[in-house]
């Protein structure tokens, strides 16, 4: 990533990746960043690690350039963003409307193609070699 900060670029990552520490660093070089965060990493804000939310809830923390959301679809999910606010968006699908966080559908849209490689990997299986004890 070396040649790319500084040079207004924004990177797109996964729960693997993104930390409020990552968020800080990449800020510093003039760099920004949004994903999805592991909610249960010591970096995450309390107050958003021990919140219960019902369907349709969100949270959120802001610290300077950093917000951290956590959302309640399906399921919780928790994302952080240096370009987001906690906007919605109504979505019309099969005649029923339902509200998304902006951050949300950005983020499908920048990761769908890296998801669906990671998808079709598994499709491959490797072969396992076995090693056999000889007496």
């Amino acid at each position: 990533m070396k040649p790319l900060l500084g040079k207004g670029y924004c990177v797109t990552t996964d729960n693997y990746y993104t930390s409020p520490e990552l968020a800080d660093l990449l800020t510093s070089k003039g760099t920004d960043t949004y994903g999805t965060l592991r909610i249960t990493s010591k970096e995450a804000p309390n107050d958003l690690r021990q919140k219960k939310l019902k369907k349709g809830e969100f949270a959120a923390c802001q610290r300077g350039k950093v917000m951290i959301m956590k959302w309640h679809d399906k399921k919780v999910v928790s994302l952080l963003s240096m370009v987001h606010n906690t906007e919605f968006v109504d979505l019309e699908k099969r005649g029923k409307v339902s509200r998304k966080p902006k951050l949300v559908l950005e983020y499908n849209h920048t990761m769908g193609g890296v998801d669906r490689a990671d998808q079709h990997l598994t499709n491959y299986p490797i072969i396992k070699k076995t090693w056999e004890k000889v007496l």
